[in-house]
């Protein structure tokens, strides 16, 4: 099998999957559904955007944590 490779958009994708999964618990994202294609799709519950750069860093480090704890 070996290793895949991803084009930009399919990393760019993969990033937002793990994104709304770690932040699933947090209240920003609500799972939806499996496409007939296999991917996961989110709804977005609160809008991570209207925090600052800083914030969103902070609260990702958190999550990472809290999902591997």
């Amino acid at each position: 099998m070996g290793i895949k490779e991803f084009s930009k958009e399919e990393k760019q994708d993969i990033l937002h999957l793990a994104v709304c999964k770690l932040l699933t618990p947090y209240g920003y994202f609500k799972f939806e559904k499996v496409d007939e294609d296999g991917w996961p799709h989110w709804i977005e519950l609160k809008a991570i955007k209207n925090l600052s750069g800083k914030q969103q860093d902070l609260l990702i480090k958190e999550a990472i944590i809290a999902y591997f704890s």
